[in-house]
């Protein structure tokens, strides 16, 4: 959108999980404190718009993002899963698709177990059972950020600690981040899913 034109955009709301500093798409001013959870953007677009264009252009759906917001709390996980589900969706579909090494661990079985015992399970868990996995995946995401850490909000401290630098040794251990992976995801190159 320039920011010279004087035709007002259609605006619309969309989940947003960064803060950012992006210019707004009218005025070239900061959203920075304006589009977390939920930002007001130029409709069909990515293009955040700022508080004081939002007001000025449409009040109405400033009003239903501070009310989303607002409200955001009290719906709770559960009530607001699936609203979460169609927003991530939505918001999916303007993200490009970028390759990255996926790591994943979780604790298999209780830690202590003898290394016979252990070899029931097809993951292999180490002797404090644990699991660290590696592949190439496929991933819809604006950014091409080195590291994206996300860790399930029941875990507790010790467990992701652990797994961490677990994770972290997998990635010293390997000659490079694409030797992790080699072949092991099956898929093809030429398809991305």
């Amino acid at each position: 959108m320039s920011k010279n034109s004087s035709k007002k955009p259609a605006l619309s709301l969309m989940m947003n999980n960064v803060a950012t500093r992006w210019p707004c798409a009218v005025c070239g001013g900061s959203t920075e404190k304006d589009v977390v959870p939920t930002a007001v953007c130029v409709a069909g677009t990515q293009e955040f718009v700022c508080n004081p264009c939002a007001e000025r252009i449409d009040p109405d759906v400033l009003g239903m993002r501070d009310f989303v917001n607002g409200h955001d709390q009290e719906f709770g996980d559960e009530l607001d899963a699936e609203r979460r589900r169609k927003d991530l969706v939505s918001a999916a579909a303007w993200k490009p698709a970028r390759r990255f090494v996926q790591i994943d661990g979780w604790q298999e079985c209780k830690p202590g177990l003898s290394e016979d015992k252990r070899r029931i399970y097809a993951s292999h868990p180490d002797e404090d059972g644990d699991v660290v996995m590696w592949c190439k995946c496929w991933e819809l995401r604006n950014t091409d950020f080195p590291v994206r850490v996300q860790i399930a909000a029941s875990a507790d401290r010790e467990t992701v600690l652990r797994l961490l630098a677990k994770a972290a040794k997998a990635v010293e251990d390997a000659p490079t981040i694409q030797d992790m992976a080699g072949d092991r995801d099956g898929g093809s190159d030429d398809i991305p899913f």
